[in-house]
């Protein structure tokens, strides 16, 4: 990334500003990845990747901006103590999710289809159909390798609050990352509770 960062100051091929939006978008930078497709489409119009690919990465990015921008709503909503002041968050954060789905309705591959799908199951999720919910996401994550391992790890998370039995994998993904967040120089608390958990999915294969 910052080497990236630095060469896009510099004459380069133009490949290198593109692997550049690539990172920040993995990087959840979706401003800055957004801020320089759009610049990229401006400084090579008349290029393939200016005319076919970088419609579609703006598209993503702001959709992804508009996801995001949804669940900060949602999240400041539910921490509010004035009804008023509830209702409004609530109100933007629906008008975030509905401008996501609408730009998602545009985007015509696996990603697009994949990312309305998570706002299906998002959906059935609040309603409580736990099972349609990990379906539509296991479907769409066969359908779209960008988003295997964000969909693999939300069906982890559902399956974690219907309280529905993990397969062996997914037990071994939620062991793997209970150890991986254990590192020097974390409170002895968070440690050991982190262990403990650790241990106890470890004794339940």
């Amino acid at each position: 990334m910052k080497y990236l960062s630095e060469a896009v100051r510099l004459p380069h091929e133009q490949y290198v500003p593109r692997q550049l939006f690539l990172c920040q978008e993995l990087n959840g930078q979706y401003e800055d990845a957004l801020t320089g497709w759009k610049d990229y489409a401006a400084r090579y119009p008349d290029s393939t990747i200016s005319i076919e690919v970088a419609p579609r990465f703006i598209l993503r990015n702001e959709g992804l901006i508009l996801e995001r921008e949804y669940e900060h709503l949602r999240s400041q909503a539910a921490q509010a103590g004035d009804p008023a002041e509830k209702a409004r968050l609530e109100a933007q954060a629906q008008e975030s999710w509905q401008k996501a789905r609408d730009v998602w309705e545009k985007v015509n591959d696996p990603f697009g289809e994949g990312r309305k799908a998570r706002m299906d199951a998002l959906e059935l999720r609040k309603e409580g159909r736990y099972l349609e919910a990990i379906a539509f996401l296991d479907r769409a994550r066969w359908e779209s390798s960008d988003l295997w391992q964000e969909f693999s790890d939300l069906i982890i998370e559902i399956k974690q609050e219907a309280k529905i039995p993990l397969t062996v994998s997914e037990k071994k993904a939620v062991l793997r990352d209970s150890v991986v967040g254990v590192c020097a120089g974390m409170p002895t608390e968070e440690r050991e509770k982190r262990l403990r958990a650790a241990e106890k999915l470890q004794a339940a294969f």
